[in-house]
């Protein structure tokens, strides 16, 4: 996979150090200060919404199995597992994210992120009653009657 991942950004890095040997000594680097950078366009709006987004992660990767074993009844193993689950999605979306963006706009990325967001959102407020989770409980009975 990792292959699979450099061969396909080698074009756009060698694309970037052509350009920035072919200019560099046109290329200048302005340090703006930080006043002026919090009052451009859309630094607060992108700062408020990386806060939540933050707070947001933080908060699912703390109480996610609190919620998990005294809402939805299931062993603290099996929500551990599921938390677990949670923050390998999150890297697993990060690395092909970042594939991604040489090939999809920024807009794109943004509306598939938040229709990815709603739709995980939407089931968890589903009841999943008929689906049975393995509690540790109904396994130790199981194994002591046949056994």
């Amino acid at each position: 996979m990792m292959e699979t991942c450099c061969r396909d950004t080698k074009p756009h890095n060698r694309i970037q150090s052509d350009y920035s040997q072919r200019d560099h000594n046109t290329v200048q680097v302005k340090n703006i200060p930080k006043q002026k950078l919090i009052r451009m366009k859309g630094v607060k709006d992108t700062l408020i919404a990386f806060l939540f987004y933050c707070g947001m992660e933080s908060m699912v990767g703390l109480w996610g199995v609190s919620y998990l074993v005294g809402v939805r009844n299931i062993t603290a193993e099996t929500a551990a597992g599921w938390i677990s689950l949670y923050y390998g999605g999150i890297t697993i979306g990060r690395l092909i994210t970042g594939v991604v963006t040489l090939k999809i706009n920024n807009r794109m990325l943004i509306l598939a992120g938040q229709l990815t967001a709603i739709t995980g959102g939407l089931i968890l407020l589903l009841p999943f009653y008929a689906v049975q989770f393995r509690t540790s409980e109904s396994y130790i009975e199981k194994r002591t009657l046949k056994g």
